[in-house]
């Protein structure tokens, strides 16, 4: 995820950086994982006008490691529409 993406969506959930980073230094993720969970989330945030914070509640940074490696490959709206699914089968 670029620095600038992990400001922006940290200030968006009202997070410190520090804490996102630190919470999550001891998972192992490469930078394709990274950088695609980062991109659907600001892509999902121009596609459907939801806020950051409604959108990470959603599709929290688990269940996008979960299923980096079935969605990376669909069409990012799709793969928006299947996370919005799994979200709505969980409730």
């Amino acid at each position: 995820m670029r620095k600038e993406g992990l400001y922006a969506l940290c200030n968006d959930l009202n997070v410190p950086v520090y804490d996102v980073i630190i919470e999550k230094i001891n998972e192992n993720f490469s930078k394709e994982v990274l950088f695609w969970i980062g991109y659907v989330y600001r892509y999902r945030h121009f596609y459907t006008k939801e806020e950051s914070c409604k959108i990470y509640k959603q599709a929290p940074f688990e269940t996008m490691s979960v299923n980096y490696f079935i969605f990376h490959t669909l069409d990012v709206e799709m793969a928006i529409d299947d996370l919005k699914e799994i979200y709505r089968q969980k409730k």
